[in-house]
Formats: C-alpha cells, structure tokens, sequence
C-alpha cells in the first residue's frame, strides 16, 4: 500500500498554479474541476420569490463569491419606483453621453465664451457697438481663451460632479486670459473705436466669462442631485469625517443613492448643512427621521464607534425596519483594503464586547518562513484560516491534513487563490489512524505541527463518548509521539474552555489532551504548547451560524438558558492565538487569548436578529428549550490550581505546564483506549474521573435520551 492516503500524491503549487503529481509512474493530473460553488453564511439570505433580477444575475454568477456579492449587493440597494418611460430615457441619455458628451460639452463652452465677449463687449461701448468691431473682438477673445481652455484642462472636467476645485480653475482661466486681451487693445487700438478703454474690459470680460461657465455646470450639478427618481434614499447615521466623505461618495460618484441628511449626537452639528443636506437631529430621532424623509436605508457611519455604542445604535434603529448597513473601518480604509464607500452588513464582530486582537506577524514569520508545516484538520473553519495564514508567512509547504476529502479540497481551492511561494499538498488521513499518520511524518518530515482535528460538539460526544476518545485523546496521543520521533520543532495543540473543569465528555477528552502535551513537553523537551479557545463565531456548528440559519427560515431562535454565557472569539483571533503560541513558551504552557467579558446567548439571539433588521420577539420569537447533554451555564478559563499561577500579558493569558508522571498517564490512557474499543459508557466516565479529578459529568446520557433532544437539528449550538 504506496500512501493511498495521500490523495495519490496530489499537489499543487502556488508559483505554478497547477496540480501535478510526483513522478512515481502516476499520471500527471493538469488540471482538476473546481469545487461546486459553496454557499456562503453571507450569500444564504432569505429572497423573495418574485426577485427575479437577482436570481438572473445569480445564474451567470460564475463562483460562490461572485453569488454572494450579487445578493448582497440587490439586497443593500433599496427598491424605487422607476416608471419605464424614465428607465428608456435614461437608456438614450446614458447613449448620448457615451458618443456626444464631451463635443457638446465643448460647443457649450464656446459659445458661453463668445456670449461672455460680447456682453463684456456691449457694457464697455454702449452706443458705440457695431457688427464689425462686436466680431473683431469676439474673435481675439476666442483666439486667446480656447488655448488657455485646452492648456488647463477645463474640457476635461465633469459637470454632474463639478467642485470648488473646478471653479477655481475656471477662475484662473478668467484671470489669465483678461491681460492679452487688453495688451492687444492697447497694441492695436487703431481697429477699435476711439471710445474704448481697456480697463474696462479687463474688469468686465473675466466677470462674465466666469459667470457664464460656472453657472452652467453649477446648474447641472443642482439639477443632477435634484433628480432622485431611481435612486435608494439613505439616511446616515453619523455626521463626522467619514459621514460627510461617505455623503460625497453616495451622491457624487455614483447615481444609486441620494442622501436625505443626517442624525448625529454632537449638538454643535444639529441643524447644520453639509454639502446641501441636514442634520435633522440626534441619532435617537433616526426612526422619526427616516419615516418623514421616506428614507430606504440606513448606513451607519461611524467607524470608531464601540460594538457597545453600535449595540445601542442598531437598537434604536430595529423600529426602522430598514436595512442598515455600515462603512469599513478605519484601518481598512487606511490600509486601502476597502473604500469608504464599500457598504456592508454589520456582523457579530462587530458588536463583540471588545477590541480585536493584533497579529504580531514579524515572529510568526520567523519561525514559519521556509518551513515544512503540518495543519491537521485542514478543512475546518479554523484550520482552513490557519492555512492561509501559513501560506502568507512564507512557508516553503504546507500539509493540509483531514480525513473528508471534499472539506480539503474546498481549502486546497482557496489557497489557490492566494500569491506565494507555498507548496501546498493534500493529505486525506485521520489522526486515529497511527500507520497512516506516521507514513505522512516519515515522509514530509514537518517542522511544525497544528493539531486543529477534534470532535468538538458537546451533545453528539454525549451520545458517542468512545469516538471522543479515539479522536481528541488517541489521536493526540499518536500525533504527540509521532512529533517526537520525527523531531518535530515545534507542536500547538488546539483546545478549548470546556477542558476547565469539564462536566461533558469532550470537555474531558481535550483536557487529557492537554495533558498529554504537558507532559511530552516535559520529559522530551520537544516544544509543544496548547491554546484554549471559548466559542468561535462563524465556525461550522456553532451557535451563530445556527441562529443565523433559524432568522433566515422565520422559525423562532433556541436558545438553551436565557442565563447562559459564553466567550466568544473570531476565528482571525483564534488562528492568531494559535500562530502567537508557536512563537512563546515551549514547555507545555497553556495560552488563552483575553476574550473581555463573556456574553449572554440571549443577548446574542437578540443581536443576530436586529442585525436582520428584524425585531426580537415580535418578526422572530426567542424559545428557550432548556439545557441541552453535556452543557453548563458559565464556562472557566482556567482551573482552581492554574488560577494561582496564571500569568498575564498584553492580550494573553500564559498557564505555566503542571508536573505529570508520563508513565502513569500513558496507563491510564491505555485503559481508555480499551474502554472506548468496548465502546463501555461507564468505564470511559470513571477512567476520565481518575484522570481529571475536577470532571463532574452532569448526568449519564443515553443514546437515545441524545437522540430525542437532537431530533429536529442539532438546535442551538452553543458549544459547537
């Protein structure tokens, strides 16, 4: 058997971009047929049934991506009511402009110019006008303005989008052009009447050559943004910077919003215009507002804000009944990775009770950079942004480890995606698998191992506790010895709050696990570390994408205990602590990432129905079905002893390792192992209890007593 667990040696390499097979006298495999687009939690929005255009659009959507940004982007434009005779007459205009727009334009202009000669003509002579010196000076007018008009650029300038800046062009050009025309009076004033002064017209002719040529594109620039017929009224909530930026942008560079004004709380700004439009009043009166102002949507532009100020805020906004959307931050205008314009949903990270944590990316690099790195559970929702992270760090290849082929593979197509040097290779291998997974370090022989395969569902390891054991316990056993005869450098173990005083039976299995590196760590010196997560938003199973999937459906939100709470993390945050740990420690240390305050899932049902612009209780009613096997109210980041040695830093929290005699605890594992094999419940609850005295099962859960709590869905996952 030659590796058939390797995918047949599939790879593919990022400077290539092509999949090619190592020449061991397989076929050389060019190309593979991409996944089948994936559907992501953003693009799966309700839509309504006669929504034709979107469902157009969607067909010739070539890629899950591209699917998602056409809901999204049908979604955030409100509907208008746009008659047909106003759509064909702007199909003729959009026409027209493409072929005639900058010509007439320029006649325009000319013809300005020339009137401006004229009157400026007509005021300095009075009674004096004939037809031949009115025609000899319009002449020497154009022949000194259309050059100066071409040299600064003024026919390149937009009316509908007209700015001071332009104004003041047209100005320079009103001064400039004003000398040579009096120095040709004076040069030659024996081809005008005796009665002109030059003077005169170098105070006349530049007024009216600027009141004519502003004037018109002021016009159009009034008329333009007095023409909403079409276009999404929006209300912004917000009037600082980035709310005056962001008006300028929806009116001025785009014909699918008008702005009907502003609500912001600084009493210095109530009342006051900004680029035409009001602040009508404080961000409390937004509901008031956007029903007198006929607003379609709401966008809040406020990027400092904290998630507790935009808590209240899209409270306040939930009687709206609107759509609300907000700008991107700060840092990723600055950074350029997106425009101030670029409206999107709110997000559960973005009311997370705290600031996101930093990557330091300069050590992770380091100690990444031209390595060989072992990812397992590679096509998770963490391993698969684990991976990426490791492609970008520089890593000379990457193992993507998982025992579900299509999971990998949908990883492997995203990696594609990204620029680098990485060489990345598919593994279809399970952790409890030991021959297999030796034949992967024999031969790849990595560098860095992390372990991200677990079973990590509470209730469905209440019901299969042997399967907990063989994945989160064997199979970090085998990996954990394995990385130590293979001389890997550097091993981080993922596990989670639920291994603090555990009363369920994964909780129990990644403890032991936990165990397990502490105490490999430290009678082999191989550096290895765990991480300790609470509940990662958006990750397969979890309690967001549950709720998420129960609003979208119309059917009332689960939720287990209106007291229950949870730390919550970002799966970005989770995969920096994962690459952070690497960097530190070594000797079977502990990290946990300061996750703030942990958060009621009442309060997080609640959230995720404003953030549908739904309101809680009245479109989606919250049902509370009582806790499910295996769950607590609060969970623990650290036990009763490691409380007294826990070490604090800047975004962490480090547990220094404990002493553990390795020898029993490989005993006591064995007899695990065995239970499991024997699939015996009870004797897997009483080994658990030896090994991990602070383990206090709730109650002894039948099969079936699971299956019956599980039936309609795996109903709100908590602690998934």
């Amino acid at each position: 058997m030659r590796m058939c667990n390797l995918a047949r040696r599939l790879q593919w390499s990022a400077t290539a971009g092509r999949w090619h097979t190592e020449p061991h006298g397989l076929p050389t495999v060019a190309e593979i047929e991409p996944a089948q687009p994936i559907r992501s939690q953003r693009a799966a929005l309700a839509l309504p049934e006669d929504n034709t255009r979107t469902m157009d659009n969607l067909h010739s959507a070539s890629t899950a991506e591209d699917a998602a940004k056409t809901i999204l982007d049908e979604q955030a434009r409100p509907a208008t009511r746009t008659s047909l005779w106003h759509t064909i007459l702007t199909t003729l205009e959009q026409k027209i402009e493409l072929r005639y727009y900058v010509p007439v334009k320029l006649l325009t202009d000319v013809v300005l110019i020339t009137l401006a000669a004229l009157c400026s003509w007509v005021v300095v002579l009075g009674h004096q006008v004939t037809a031949g010196n009115t025609l000899l000076f319009v002449a020497l007018a154009l022949l000194i303005r259309l050059p100066l008009y071409v040299l600064l650029g003024i026919w390149k300038y937009s009316w509908k989008q007209v700015a001071p800046q332009d104004v003041l062009q047209l100005a320079l050009s009103a001064v400039l052009g004003a000398p040579f025309l009096v120095a040709v009076l004076y040069s030659v004033p024996e081809r005008f009447p005796p009665g002109v002064r030059p003077v005169d017209v170098l105070l006349t002719e530049p007024v009216y050559h600027l009141l004519f040529l502003s004037a018109v594109r002021l016009l159009t620039r009034i008329a333009q943004r007095s023409n909403s017929n079409g276009r999404g009224r929006v209300l912004i909530v917000g009037a600082g910077a980035s709310g005056r930026a962001l008006g300028y942008l929806l009116e001025e560079a785009g014909d699918q919003y008008t702005v009907v004004g502003y609500v912001d709380d600084d009493p210095r700004k109530r009342g006051s215009r900004l680029r035409g439009r009001t602040v009508l009043g404080k961000i409390e009166d937004a509901p008031r507002v956007a029903q007198e102002r006929g607003a379609e949507l709401i966008v809040i532009a406020i990027p400092s804000a904290t998630p507790e100020r935009l808590r209240e805020v899209l409270a306040t906004l939930e009687s709206t009944g609107l759509p609300v959307r907000t700008v991107p931050s700060l840092a990723e205008v600055i950074t350029r990775r997106a425009q101030l314009d670029d409206l999107r949903e709110l997000s559960m990270e973005d009311l997370l009770q705290r600031e996101s944590v930093p990557l330091d990316r300069l050590p992770v690099s380091d100690y990444l950079r031209g390595k060989t790195v072992l990812v397992t559970g590679g096509g998770g929702s963490i391993g698969r942004q684990l991976c990426k992270e490791v492609v970008k760090a520089a890593a000379a290849r990457l193992l993507v480890l998982g025992r579900g082929e299509n999971s990998v593979f949908e990883s492997i197509m995203e990696l594609q995606e990204l620029d680098g040097n990485c060489e990345v290779i598919p593994v279809i291998c399970c952790v409890k698998d030991r021959r297999s997974l030796e034949r992967v370090l024999q031969r790849f022989a990595p560098q860095v191992v992390f372990h991200a395969a677990a079973h990590k569902h509470v209730p469905l390891m209440e019901m299969y506790p042997a399967e907990a054991i063989n994945n989160n316990v064997i199979g970090t056993l085998n990996l954990v010895e394995l990385a130590v005869q293979y001389d890997v450098e550097r091993l981080v173990l993922v596990s989670t709050d639920k291994a603090v005083n555990p009363v369920n039976v994964m909780g129990a299995s990644k403890r032991v696990a936990e165990l397990l590196v502490q105490a490999y760590a430290e009678k082999t010196g191989t550096n290895m570390v765990s991480v300790r997560f609470g509940n990662v938003l958006g990750s397969r199973g979890s309690v967001v994408p549950i709720m998420t999937r129960q609003i979208q459906q119309r059917r009332p939100v689960t939720v287990t205990d209106p007291e229950m709470v949870r730390y919550f993390m970002t799966i970005p945050e989770a995969v920096q602590l994962i690459l952070q740990a690497g960097t530190n420690g070594g000797g079977g240390e502990s990290y946990i990432l300061k996750m703030g305050r942990p958060v009621r899932i009442m309060d997080l049902a609640r959230d995720l129905i404003r953030l549908a612009g739904l309101t809680p209780h009245v479109d989606i009613p919250i049902e509370i079905i009582g806790p499910r096997p295996g769950e607590k109210r609060t969970e623990d980041l650290f036990t009763h002893i490691e409380n007294e040695c826990v070490q604090a830093n800047e975004y962490f929290y480090t547990v220094p390792s404990q002493r553990i005699n390795l020898e029993t605890l490989l005993l006591d594992i064995e007899q695990l192992r065995q239970a499991a094999e024997d699939d015996d419940r009870e004797r897997i609850l009483e080994l658990l209890q030896r090994l991990i005295p602070d383990f206090a099962p709730i109650a002894s859960t039948t099969v079936a007593e699971v299956a019956g709590v599980e039936q309609a869905e795996i109903r709100t996952g908590t602690d998934g």
